[in-house]
């Protein structure tokens, strides 16, 4: 997984306290439990803690160019580092290891901030550059902003890192809570957005690089969106369903480069027998495969989990285990430094937990649900958008005033809470949609706060 952070002051006199970048490591041990490096130059520092999964004896953080004038260090993996190493070569660049992040280094280089616009992968890299005539630090995250990286401009500098935690021991805060924060959680169930639950504390956004010098504020610059005049509408089924696999197939390979034991979570879903079915069409060793299971029925998919291991040759572990209040009261928090209200959390930490015994790093069918329309709610979603073609505008009026006045019936069956069914066919696509995945309504959740806030 890894971690990182970094402090870097306007005045170019004060100098970061190693000791204090590796106390704000520390904190995020459980992201790089196999080695902590800091380094400090001038006003600038970086602390980094790693998992070793590429180059296991030459990769450590940060790592500096050969005028050790850049230092990179980068949480993530690079998939298409090997290709953009040799482009490197070819044009003189110097290697002292093999690893992915040193691609990065040179890359940078070459073509500045933007150099991330040739990255394939999974990655949140902070760059301190020496080079002109002030000091630089250049973060970025990758497109979809799957790894983590805030950042915080306080009074004497900026300072930034994989969690918020890290910051508050680098940074002055007085740790406050943005109160419309609290309003998102309790609607969404998380903090989404650019900024954190905390006063003070933003994060860099997906697909964007942020760049900082002293005595300035700092720039973000968007290099990646999602490409919407690339999409197209459905073909041929059978067609498509190729080309997914084929995609599939290609992304799960990039995934396979490792050095340390590799296997993945098998939940009994289309998605992650998706990917264990890949994987084993790749590896002549049979996948090794973790499931955990619960005493629920209402929740426990291992038999289904199971009979896929069987069919496809997989070593298997799996462990059942009993609901534990205290995941959600004392562990889960420290790792997600913000409130989250996600049950999904539970199950994915225990299987994490226990496939640590078997292996490093776990492909996951994370996010297939959501490409796929695994859930009930898009059924619902592309019924509720047909019935309002159907009607047509004055039908969607009549419905939406139908639902201001329907009553809210908790106590009835459901077949009667007809209520939001209601609103949402009279609403535009978007709001109905965002109603069927939100906790509770945003006036439901004002009428908990107390009126200060």
């Amino acid at each position: 997984m890894c971690g990182l952070c970094g402090v870097a002051f306007d005045d170019p006199r004060r100098r970061p306290s190693e000791e204090q970048l590796l106390r704000a490591a520390a904190t995020i041990d459980h992201r790089g439990p196999d080695d902590a490096q800091a380094f400090v130059r001038g006003s600038l520092g970086v602390a980094f803690r790693r998992l070793s999964i590429i180059d296991l004896e030459g990769g450590q953080q940060p790592i500096l160019n050969e005028q050790e004038d850049v230092a990179i260090a980068l949480n993530g993996e690079i998939y298409n580092f090997r290709e953009l190493r040799a482009e490197l070569l070819e044009r003189g660049h110097v290697f002292r290891t093999h690893s992915d992040v040193e691609v990065c280094l040179h890359l940078y280089e070459e073509l500045g901030p933007a150099f991330c616009e040739r990255l394939v992968g999974m990655f949140a890299f902070s760059i301190l550059d020496w080079r002109g005539p002030r000091p630089r630090v250049v973060l970025g995250r990758d497109r979809l902003g799957i790894k983590p990286m805030f950042y915080a401009r306080f009074g004497a500098g900026l300072a930034w890192g994989s969690q918020p935690k890290t910051i508050l021991e680098l940074a002055e805060s007085d740790r406050r809570l943005r109160p419309h924060k609290l309003l998102d959680y309790l609607v969404q169930g998380y903090v989404g957005g650019d900024e954190s639950a905390w006063a003070g504390l933003q994060r860099v956004p997906p697909g964007t690089t942020l760049t900082w010098e002293p005595d300035a504020e700092p720039t973000l610059e968007r290099y990646w969106d999602l490409p919407l005049d690339e999409l197209r509408q459905a073909g041929d089924e059978e067609q498509l369903g190729e080309e997914i696999r084929e995609w599939l197939d290609r992304v799960v390979a990039d995934r396979l480069v490792a050095e340390v034991p590799l296997g993945a979570f098998l939940s009994g879903g289309v998605d992650s027998t998706a990917v264990v079915d890949s994987m084993s069409r790749r590896q002549t060793d049979p996948v090794i495969a973790c499931s955990v299971g619960f005493r629920e029925k209402s929740h426990n998919e291992l038999d289904l989990a199971r009979a896929t291991a069987q069919s496809l040759g997989l070593e298997h572990h799996t462990e059942v285990l009993e609901a534990d209040p205290r995941l959600a009261l004392e562990v889960l928090p420290w790792f997600f430094d913000e409130p989250l209200a996600d049950p999904s959390t539970v199950p994915t930490y225990l299987v994490s937990r226990m496939a640590r015994e078997h292996v490093t790093v776990a492909l996951s069918g994370d996010g297939g649900d959501e490409v796929f329309g695994g859930y009930r709610r898009y059924v619902h979603d592309l019924a509720e958008n047909r019935l309002r073609r159907r009607i047509g505008a004055p039908g969607r009026a009549l419905m939406a005033t139908a639902g201001r006045y329907y009553p809210r019936l908790a106590w009835a069956p459901r077949v009667l809470r007809a209520r939001t069914f209601l609103s949402n066919v009279g609403s535009d696509p978007a709001r109905a949609y965002f109603n069927s995945v939100t906790q509770m309504s945003r006036g439901a959740a004002l009428d908990l706060l107390a009126p200060d806030l």
